[in-house]
């Protein structure tokens, strides 16, 4: 692999790493109108390198830290993530699944800061949704295309 940037490997890491039991709100949006329900997805963080030249793989030690833990479905959530390489590019990925069995899916591209550290609340330059917003990983998710649902099927709707 010559393209002139190193890659690197995929983690896939949880939205509350500790394991407690979390709740994270997401918005949806239908024609009948917004509604909040809850969603407990997972993340995923995948960074390209943007210096050198290689054809190794270089694994990424990322973590990803979300306050607070448990949150009502309407209540905004910080989400920091350490561990990546300065000056690459980082695609945060959320999932969920619905109660009917629907996997949603969002994401939100960045750029890496000096110090390593990306916040959701750093304008996304590209995924499901741009410019700030701290929720736009999860406000944004969207069902496969070609479902026709909506809005997130929840308990809770």
């Amino acid at each position: 692999m010559s393209s002139g940037q190193p890659r690197h490997a995929m983690s896939l890491l949880p939205l509350n790493p500790a394991g407690a039991d979390a709740s994270f709100g997401r918005r949806t949006r239908s024609r009948v109108g917004a509604r909040a329900v809850g969603a407990a997805p997972a993340a995923a963080i995948a960074v390209a390198g943007v210096a050198g030249c290689s054809s190794s793989s270089t694994a990424v030690h990322a973590t990803m830290r979300v306050s607070p833990a448990v949150a009502v479905a309407d209540a905004p959530v910080s989400t920091m993530i350490t561990g990546l390489p300065a000056g690459s590019r980082a695609t945060v990925t959320s999932r969920a699944t619905d109660d009917g069995g629907v996997r949603w899916k969002g994401s939100a591209a960045v750029r890496v800061p000096s110090d390593g550290v990306v916040s959701l609340g750093m304008p996304s330059t590209g995924g499901s949704y741009t410019g700030p917003n701290p929720m736009g990983l999860l406000d944004f998710m969207k069902p496969p295309k070609g479902s026709d649902q909506e809005a997130f099927r929840s308990f809770l709707s």
